[in-house]
Order: structure tokens, then C-alpha cells, then sequence
């Protein structure tokens, strides 16, 4: 068996590589959902109406129901 030896800047080139494809693969995969397409598009439109709520918020109504239950 052989072996290649890869420099600490090619290793890092590479796993940057890597981690950039997973995450144009990622992109592809929600792109070609018509369901999450959709999501998206009314997040935005939340977004632009000015529906946000910060995440110590969230978390303060997540906690606040789950101690309702």
C-alpha cells in the first residue's frame, strides 16, 4: 500500500474543500425542495415586516410554556 504526504497547508485545503462542497450539496438539496423553498420565502417576508423576536425571547416563551404544561 502507498501513502501520500500531504502538507499541514494541503490538509487544511483540503477539509476547506470538503466542507465547501457539503454545503453547496446542502444548498442544492434545500433548492430542489419546493416545501423549504416556501419556508424561506415567508421567513423573509417576516424578516421585512419586522416579525423578530431575539433568541433570549424565544427562549424566555419556549421555557415559560414548557413550565405551563
Amino acid at each position: 500500500m502507498s501513502y501520500i504526504v500531504l502538507s499541514k497547508e494541503d490538509r487544511k485545503l483540503l477539509l476547506d474543500t470538503r466542507k465547501l462542497l457539503e454545503e453547496l450539496l446542502e444548498t442544492l438539496d434545500i433548492l430542489s425542495n419546493l416545501e423549504e423553498i416556501k419556508a424561506l420565502e415567508q421567513s423573509e417576508k417576516e424578516m421585512r415586516e419586522g416579525k423578530l423576536i431575539s433568541l433570549d425571547d424565544l427562549v424566555h416563551e419556549l421555557e415559560k410554556k414548557r413550565l405551563q404544561s
